[in-house]
């Protein structure tokens, strides 16, 4: 056999092991869903469109109006109120943050731009929540639908028949009693509108589902205590009794994937204890709208954070006023449009 001949079929046989290689990795590649595929405006088009029947309870879900997630409407939505990845925090139960955090989030003219770290943790968690949701469909045989940012299942409950979806939004999120809704209804509404949650899914037979993506490796059946305000108080604006909490690390190196979920059951009481340690930091957010001073329960609450930060972030806030000019619901969100905040 010539040179030229061995040559060649050495080059023939790297580039079939190669070919090899490449399918075997393939084939271990993880597959993703699309979620965005994944919502739907009625629960019969969800029904038709999926083959599958829809728990009953997703009915007022469905009566909500879908917010375009990452819109001026969805971020002015969240802006004005706390969200259930904000609640620990609200509660004073978070490792990472605390009322003070949220009151001077809350009550900023301008919003300021998350740092470099925290981008890469949500930009990293965002690139892989669709992998992991495919590895759960595949595992449980659930299907997820998206239901976006939600207000609490009761507002809509209350919504009269002659009264769209649209309007009964824009008529609860109202500052004043609008003349059709009397005060006890009011009040309720009142009660509830505060919270608000952008879940990552509900299946179809009615289970929350909640999706984090470390960058770093988890212990399996572990849940932070911020996650766990989060969740229930997703299960309680969507009503529902359990979570599938999903945890997934795409593989990386020589080092496999890691999957895991578990079952998490609705707590109304730690809800409500929790609910009303949030309910004092809402209470000092709408203080400061209402009349451009920081609550004096919050003064000395402030003091002893910017004390133990050793910065003047939390100081400054003393001494805040309120800007004349309304919150826009345009110039400053361009910042986060691209960011799953």
């Amino acid at each position: 056999m010539t040179t030229t001949a061995v040559t060649t079929v050495i080059e023939s046989t790297i580039i079939s092991a190669k070919d090899a290689v490449l399918e075997e990795i393939a084939k271990r590649a993880p597959k993703a869903i699309d979620r965005s595929q994944r919502s739907f405006k009625s629960i019969e088009e969800a029904t038709e469109r999926l083959g599958k029947p829809i728990h009953e309870t997703l009915r007022h879900i469905f009566d909500q109006p879908r917010i375009e997630q990452k819109s001026n409407e969805w971020l002015f939505a969240r802006r004005n109120a706390i969200t259930a990845s904000d609640f620990g925090a609200a509660a004073g139960i978070a490792e990472w943050s605390n009322p003070v955090e949220i009151f001077k989030k809350k009550t900023e003219t301008n919003i300021q731009p998350f740092n470099a770290r925290s981008i890469e943790f949500m930009k990293h968690g965002e690139q892989w929540e669709n992998y992991a949701a495919h590895h759960y469909e595949t595992v449980t045989g659930n299907t997820i639908i998206d239901f976006g940012l939600m207000v609490h299942w009761r507002i809509f409950a209350l919504r009269p028949s002659d009264i769209t979806r649209n309007d009964w939004l824009r008529l609860v999120t109202s500052t004043d009693r609008p003349e059709c809704i009397d005060d006890e209804k009011w009040r309720e509404i009142c009660d509830l509108r505060w919270l608000q949650g952008s879940p990552d899914g509900i299946t179809t037979n009615g289970i929350l589902v909640e999706i984090k993506c470390p960058s770093t490796s988890f212990k399996p059946g572990v849940i932070r205590d911020c996650y766990m305000a989060q969740v229930q108080l997703n299960m309680e604006l969507a009503n529902v009794d359990r979570c599938h909490f999903i945890q997934y690390r795409p593989p990386e190196g020589l080092l496999s994937e890691q999957f895991d979920f578990f079952e998490i059951a609705r707590d109304r009481q730690w809800f409500l204890l929790q609910k009303e340690n949030a309910r004092k930091c809402w209470k000092w957010i709408e203080h400061f709208r209402n009349t451009g001073t920081v609550p004096q329960d919050l003064v000395k609450r402030i003091e002893k954070v910017a004390t133990e930060d050793g910065s003047v972030q939390f100081r400054s806030l003393l001494t805040r006023k309120r800007s004349t000019s309304s919150v826009s619901r345009n110039e400053s969100d361009a910042v986060f449009r691209d960011l799953d905040c």
